[in-house]
């Protein structure tokens, strides 16, 4: 799954909007992923401290999906 994201985010040209479709492919994938996180939500902070590259981002966070899952309600 990591891969398949990993994927699909160099898939996406950099500087140029996200189509709906490939938006909700990579956010689908997040999802998934999230589910699978065995790390309680009160340890992802810790969990995911460390130099961070951003690769991708969801513009609208107007979305019904922003901030939804342990990892992207740090997304802000």
């Amino acid at each position: 799954m990591k891969d398949r994201l990993l994927h699909l985010i160099s898939s996406t040209p950099a500087n140029s909007p996200t189509s709906n479709k490939g938006t909700d492919e990579i956010l689908g994938v997040v999802h998934e992923l999230e589910s699978e996180c065995p790390t309680q939500d009160i340890d992802v902070i810790t969990e995911l401290a460390g130099n961070w590259e951003l690769l991708w981002t969801a513009q609208d966070q107007s979305s019904d999906e922003w901030g939804k899952g342990p990892i992207r309600r740090f997304i802000k």
